[in-house]
């Protein structure tokens, strides 16, 4: 129904937050990281040791490319929860729309059997007619922002693969400690078919 799906749009839009809440933890743990890397080189430096130095730039290198992940994976964590919040923003609109048109359809009822109307068919058509473009405009927003969440999640998912492939190519650095990346795509509400996403990122 009308009601679930916009439970369920909440729902999603919800764990997209815990998400972001994620990305954004690691992102502040991916500068962290670079951040002591970067220390370490410089004390490899002072202390003129090559293969220390050595070391602790490669190690930087792995650090600079996880932070670059952790950005991309912000990035489209942002994005996401602000189509999930669209998203919800479309089944309010789609709720209304199908109030107004049960209203209007009791009121042709009432009128076909000659009866009076207790109400005013004119305003009644007029809220039909905007809770139609609301909603048409709720879709399309909401359609314009699955392609912007698909470009940053395919960023982000090539960010990753470069970090996972530069990682295992490295012989004697020491390797990067895991992300802890969790739920890497929130589930997406369930929606109508007139919903229902163009993609399959959110």
């Amino acid at each position: 129904s009308d009601l679930s799906n916009r439970e369920a749009a909440k729902a999603a839009r919800d764990e997209a937050k815990r998400f972001r809440k994620i990305a954004v933890g690691e992102l502040d743990a991916a500068k962290s990281r670079l951040e002591a890397a970067r220390a370490n080189v410089d004390l490899g430096k002072s202390a003129r040791d090559d293969r220390t130095l050595r070391e602790a730039a490669r190690t930087e290198d792995a650090a600079r490319d996880r932070l670059i992940a952790a950005r991309a994976k912000a990035d489209y964590a942002d994005r996401l929860v602000e189509l999930r919040e669209a998203k919800v923003d479309e089944a309010d609109a789609n709720l209304t729309a199908a109030r107004t048109d049960v209203a209007m359809t009791k009121l042709e009822l009432v009128q076909r059997h000659g009866m009076a109307a207790g109400a005013d068919a004119s305003k009644l058509a007029a809220r039909r007619q905007d809770a139609q473009e609301r909603l048409a405009e709720a879709r399309q927003r909401v359609a314009q922002m699955e392609g912007d969440v698909a470009q940053l999640k395919t960023a982000w998912d090539d960010r990753r693969a470069e970090t996972n492939t530069a990682s295992r190519s490295e012989v004697t650095a020491p390797p990067p400690r895991p992300m802890g990346e969790v739920n890497d795509t929130p589930a997406r509400p369930e929606q109508k078919e007139s919903q229902q996403p163009h993609n399959n990122i959110a």
